[in-house]
């Protein structure tokens, strides 16, 4: 009994001289909740970071498709552009003007020469000068003037080479006859000749 009195007057007398721990186990609990409080803050910036990153991945994909489809209507606009160079005035229809017209011409003249005993010629001008480049200067022509697209129709006889339209009387209609007969006989050799035709 007495030992045993002894034993709890030592532990307490240690128990007394050892330091309080009540400020250190604060200040732990404190470093915690401060701990938990960064921690909190670094998982809501990650939850940040993510929603940016996903609504980032969203706009790629929108860029990706907004970039096919700007690739589809260039080509698209090319297409357009070709076709608009090919039915344009400088296209089909000029290239098929170039390619009947000597055909036309030949046939008129043979015709006109036959009615006329060879006193009238016609000929088809696809290109001349502006009416402002024709009033230039010698110096200024020498220097090069800028052809524009026509169809003027001249004719030939033995009073010299004159416009289609300053005919009249039987001048005008033999030769407007010769040019309708000339127009469907260049139009048939010109479908007799087309490669298309001949090989169907």
């Amino acid at each position: 009994m007495q030992t045993t009195d002894q034993t709890l007057k030592t532990l307490q007398q240690q128990l007394q001289q050892t330091p309080d721990g009540t400020p250190q186990m604060q200040a732990l609990e404190a470093q915690m909740q401060q701990r938990r409080q960064q921690l909190d803050g670094q998982l809501g910036h990650l939850g940040r970071l993510q929603q940016q990153l996903s609504h980032l991945e969203s706009l790629r994909a929108q860029l990706q498709g907004q970039q096919q489809h700007l690739q589809a209507l260039r080509r698209q606009y090319r297409l357009y552009q070709e076709l608009a160079q090919a039915f344009g005035k400088n296209g089909i229809q000029a290239l098929m003007i170039e390619n009947v017209l000597p055909h036309l011409e030949a046939e008129t003249n043979q015709i006109l020469a036959r009615l006329s005993a060879n006193q009238l010629h016609v000929q088809f001008v696809t290109q001349r000068a502006s009416r402002r480049d024709q009033g230039r200067s010698a110096k200024a022509k020498a220097q090069g003037f800028k052809l524009i697209d026509t169809l003027d129709i001249l004719i030939a006889d033995t009073a010299g080479t004159r416009p289609y339209e300053t005919y009249s009387g039987g001048g005008s209609l033999s030769s407007q006859l010769c040019h309708s007969t000339g127009t469907g006989a260049a139009a048939g050799a010109t479908i007799r000749d087309s490669p298309a035709i001949a090989d169907y």
